[in-house]
């Protein structure tokens, strides 16, 4: 059986190869399409340019930082940190490298370690307006909606074209359970068609467990095999954690089946963490309209009537009992006896008790 497959192998390939070699014309086709070559996508090509450079400086911190965001452009997430942690160790405080190790780590759902990155390149001189969309979807996936949604606010309040962090803010609200908040944040970007905008409400809708609905927007807006097989997570969404439905919604990830419910233990961490500013704020009853917040703790205290300067005045009376000069009248003179008792007042006493010590 091997001999006779083996037989036929070459009479194949020789019926196959007879009509090209019959027909100059179609050879000269072939020929012609294997020399044009589609060129690459401007994201390669930038990446290439960027590894040509890094070939010849590959400690240059600008080179590697135009390599990582060049990685970033392609989707090589793992070469893009790559390049941004050698770029970190040459420079870990520059505010380029922190912001790009700050959008590597949330494109690769690593939460946590964004948020860090983030602060940094914040204090290293990043304008908010550059790193704020993104840091609060890196406080969504801490599971800080809350603070998430201050931060989208802030960001269209800085760019109201911001459609990004519109959207983001829309998922978020679903996450947090405010089915009216987030269809009014989807709304105007709905009316426009906007197809990103379709996809996040199909999300939005599946977390907030309208699964029949989300699975009718998604098979009809996309491709019949994406649909396929983006439909069955639509209703996992339900089960999942804040932190994994922000993950979900936002950059595509899900959990593996055995982690659906559970979270990262160190997400907790990073959390608290964050809220540990707000412990800053007061949260007991408001004070009274006439008093200040104390700025000591002897201001704690309440004013007391001064009992603690008393005791230093009480050793004063002390000498009074000491009549010890009043056996001088006895050197004679009824009418003098007062003016000898003037010396030993306070002050005698109070040099007996100093020479003592």
């Amino acid at each position: 059986m091997n001999a006779g497959f083996l037989g036929f192998v070459p009479l194949t390939l020789a019926a196959v190869a007879v009509p090209f070699v019959a027909s100059p014309a179609a050879a000269q086709d072939v020929i012609a399409r294997e020399v044009v070559q589609p060129l690459p996508s401007p994201e390669v090509q930038r990446l290439n340019r960027a590894l040509v450079a890094l070939s010849k400086a590959p400690r240059d911190r600008d080179t590697l930082v135009e390599a990582g965001a060049a990685a970033m452009g392609v989707d090589d997430l793992d070469a893009a940190i790559g390049f941004f942690g050698r770029a970190a160790e040459l420079d870990p405080n520059h505010p380029r490298v922190a912001q790009g190790l700050a959008g590597v780590y949330l494109r690769s759902g690593r939460a946590g370690e964004a948020l860090v990155q983030f602060e940094r390149a914040l204090a290293a001189g990043v304008p908010v307006r550059e790193v704020l969309t993104d840091q609060a979807l890196t406080l969504d996936l801490v599971g800080e909606q809350a603070a998430a949604q201050a931060a989208y606010t802030r960001a269209l309040e800085l760019d109201p074209a911001n459609d990004e962090a519109r959207r983001r803010l829309a998922i978020s609200h679903a996450i947090a359970g405010n089915r009216v908040q987030f269809e009014e944040a989807l709304r105007p970007l709905i009316g426009n068609r906007d197809m990103a905008a379709q996809r996040a409400r199909a999300f939005g809708l599946a977390i907030l467990g309208d699964s029949d609905r989300a699975a009718a927007i998604v098979e009809q807006i996309m491709p019949r095999d994406m649909a396929t097989r983006l439909v069955p997570y639509l209703g996992y969404m339900p089960r999942l954690t804040k932190p994994q439905q922000a993950a979900a919604a936002n950059l595509g990830i899900f959990p593996r089946a055995a982690d659906i419910g559970r979270d990262d233990p160190r997400l907790a961490r990073f959390a608290a963490e964050e809220r540990a500013d707000s412990r800053l704020a007061p949260a007991g009853p408001p004070l009274d309209a006439r008093t200040r917040p104390p700025s000591t703790l002897a201001e704690l205290v309440p004013p007391a009537p001064a009992p603690v300067k008393p005791p230093v005045a009480v050793p004063a009376p002390a000498p009074t009992p000491t009549p010890t000069p009043t056996p001088t009248p006895t050197s004679g003179g009824g009418g003098s006896a007062p003016a000898p008792i003037a010396p030993p007042v306070s002050p005698p006493s109070i040099d007996n008790a100093t020479s003592t010590e």
